[in-house]
């Protein structure tokens, strides 16, 4: 049986104490590899052990482990300095040789304890005690006077244990005579435990607030990148993301270089940028995607650069003048592979943590579609604005409403006729912006055909307008609105109503009719002189029965079907009183865009007079060719019978009797002797007692009665 078991129950609490928290910071070690941290660890390892051979030499003593307790107990007091240094500080200079010194205090401590004379449990010399003493309120006072800088009570609570610590052991080389030696020496290990707590605490609080800042920068950072969405503009997005993550990171440097062209001539360029020179940019604007160190980046999920450790001599080359010593960069993703890479870095030591890498990937792989999506926003708003720009250069008014009848769209031409911005013009009612001025409409006068028909001026805009209302829908069929389209046609009411003036004032009958023997339009002229007086009964009026010779309009049908026109076609029509009257037409036919015949249109001319006129002269003309040619043949044949004869015939055709009668009258006593031509091809002659009695002298006498 052991001489003493409290000592022996005191020295094995503390090893399975100390054992238990050192599972403990293995497990947290692999979540948090921070530098701190690694130290704490290492130097929690050497207080293990020294607490092992403490109960060692509990159980049995000897020089031997009373020495390597110390030293490693040493050790793992300078490793927690070293740890507070790094954690309050921010890291101890690589110049500075903490190695040596270490060694030479180890030195220092074998040569004060190597003497000490047995019992060896225990017993310290005053130099160890102080230094030990002085390296735990060393570090418990770095710890405190840093103790704003952590949240939570972690770094409290080791601060106030070190200090402890290092007070209590001020006097352990007195120990061994002191009446409460083995309270001195629990509270010692309770306070070698509790460190250990105190340092789980301040892990655990730091990962939580590292875990809340990461969150709250993500949070942020997102917030950020979907306000910058809204700008549709990619150099704008790039340049706040890249700011706020540089400035996360605690990084001095970043760009971010968009992926341009394929195959070969693929290029990184710069789209954003901080703390870079704009010499540097300028120079390095463009870098080649055949690089080794880009396609080693497009390729992984991200990539750590050291200025001395890089073998790329341009990367190299490119660090240098950028004064940046380590960098990462990482690829943007998105949807067919990188966009880009993005690159952070600072001109000192900078070695990022587990979760800022995986803060900076989600940052990456969020940047990357978020670069996707500005771009098709940009595709977007392009669209948008050429449509816009389109719909603005458009001449005629539009406008768009909602079945609501809210303005959804107009285009400048309308505002300008409304003396009003078109974009003030959206979301306002119909009736705010076409007042009713005493039109009866009810929501949309073009919708309801109040207006917009072109007959008459339009009620609010200068002129005439004729409406082309078109409803659109989704793909559902589900109605979203009706667009508008009014085409100013005043300049062709002008010249319609020049063209109706022009029509109503010519004597010509100037028509429009159907193939199916209907009147379409006409002017007053056709009224008149088709004999009617109301335009409805001449509408209503067919025309085959108007023809006197039904062959005529058939034949004016087929010349028009096979010729297409017809020029001074003559026939006979009866009018409404039943006159007929004789008329001359010229018209054409008019096709649809499949050939068929859909109306005629032409002019027509009462010509009855001047066919009247024109048989007189005929007559007239033929009258005094019989003339002539009767004073022809009385001067050129000297047979008086035959004379006569040939006369006669001429006067039968002349005026187209059938008989011809020639008197002779003989003087003094004789009778009166008659020839008669019967036909113009016979005639006979026949002796008659004279009618006259002629006295002294004698006479001869041509009577002609007149035959008609």
């Amino acid at each position: 049986m052991f001489a003493n078991q409290g000592l022996l129950a005191i020295a094995f609490f503390e090893v399975t104490a100390l054992i238990v928290l050192l599972v403990l910071f293995l497990l947290l070690w692999r979540d948090h590899p921070d530098g701190y941290f690694r130290l704490w660890l290492t130097g929690w390892v050497s207080l293990t052990v020294s607490s092992v051979f403490e109960l060692g030499l509990a159980a049995q003593e000897g020089p031997e482990l009373r020495l390597v307790a110390l030293a490693t107990q040493v050790i793992a007091l300078l490793l927690f300095l070293s740890s507070a240094t790094q954690l309050t500080v921010g890291g101890v200079s690589r110049n500075w040789p903490v190695l040596p010194l270490a060694t030479a205090i180890l030195a220092g401590v074998y040569y004060v304890e190597r003497s000490t004379p047995a019992p060896y449990f225990g017993k310290i010399r005053w130099e160890t005690a102080a230094l030990e003493s002085v390296i735990s309120l060393w570090a418990g006072w770095l710890l405190w006077r840093a103790r704003a800088k952590h949240r939570g009570h972690g770094g409290r609570l080791l601060a106030g244990a070190l200090l402890v610590s290092g007070l209590n052991g001020i006097d352990r080389f007195q120990w061994l005579t002191h009446p409460f030696f083995l309270l001195r020496l629990a509270f010692d290990h309770l306070l070698n435990v509790s460190l250990g707590i105190a340092m789980a605490v301040l892990v655990l609080e730091r990962a939580r607030a590292r875990s809340d800042e990461l969150n709250d920068k993500m949070r942020r950072l997102s917030l950020l990148t979907a306000a910058s969405t809204q700008t549709l503009s990619v150099r704008e997005v790039l340049e706040q993301v890249l700011g706020h993550l540089v400035e996360s990171l605690g990084a001095t440097h970043g760009v971010v270089r968009l992926l341009e062209g394929q195959g070969s001539a693929a290029q990184l360029v710069a789209r954003a940028s901080v703390g870079f020179q704009q010499a540097y940019l300028k120079t390095h604007e463009r870098v080649a995607a055949s690089e080794p160190w880009v396609q080693r980046v497009l390729h992984k999920d991200c990539l750590f650069v050291r200025l001395d450790e890089e073998v790329d001599a341009k990367e190299r080359a490119r660090m240098e003048q950028s004064g940046v010593s380590e960098s990462i960069s990482l690829a943007l993703p998105g949807k067919d592979g990188p966009v880009g890479i993005i690159s952070v870095g600072s001109f000192q030591s900078v070695r990022f943590q587990r979760d800022e890498i995986s803060y900076l990937v989600n940052i990456a792989n969020l940047l990357g579609l978020t670069l996707q999506n500005v771009r098709l926003f940009e595709q977007v708003a392009t669209v948008q604005q050429q449509w816009a720009y389109t719909f603005d250069s458009i001449g005629d008014p539009i406008f768009v409403h909602d079945p609501e009848f809210r303005i959804l769209r107009a285009n400048q031409r309308l505002g300008n006729l409304l003396g009003r911005d078109s974009a003030a013009l959206v979301g306002r009612m119909v009736t705010d912006l076409l007042p009713r001025k005493g039109t009866n409409y009810k929501s949309c006068p073009y919708c309801e055909g109040i207006a917009g028909e072109g007959d008459d001026p339009d009620p609010w805009l200068t002129g005439y307008f004729l409406s082309s209302n078109s409803t659109f829908t989704d793909p559902r069929g589900r109605q979203l609105g009706t667009v508008h389209a009014l085409k100013d046609i005043s300049e062709r009411k002008r010249a319609e109503e020049k063209y109706r003036t022009l029509v109503s004032n010519v004597q010509e009958g100037v028509f429009i009719s159907n193939p199916q023997g209907r009147f379409l339009d006409f002017n007053n002229a056709l009224m008149r002189i088709l004999g009617f007086d109301e335009r409805d009964e001449l509408l209503n009026a067919s025309i085959p029965s108007m023809f006197v010779n039904p062959a005529d309009r058939e034949r004016l049908k087929k010349l028009l079907q096979d010729h297409g026109a017809v020029a001074d076609f003559e026939y006979e029509i009866r009018r409404k009183d039943g006159e007929v009257r004789a008329m001359m037409e010229s018209s054409i036919a008019i096709r649809d865009a499949a050939g068929n015949l859909t109306a005629l249109q032409g002019f027509m001319l009462d010509i009855t007079d001047r066919k009247r006129a024109e048989q007189e002269i005929r007559r007239r003309n033929r009258e005094l060719m019989v003339l002539n040619s009767i004073g022809q043949t009385l001067t050129e044949s000297l047979d008086l019978t035959d004379s006569i004869h040939r006369t006669l015939r001429q006067m039968t055709e002349l005026f187209r009797s059938r008989v011809a009668t020639f008197r002779q009258s003989r003087c003094s006593r004789s009778c009166c002797s008659t020839s008669r031509l019967c036909t113009p091809r016979s005639y006979r002659r026949r002796a008659c007692p004279s009618p006259w009695s002629c006295g002294r002298r004698s006479a001869r006498k041509a009577c002609i009665p007149p035959l008609w």
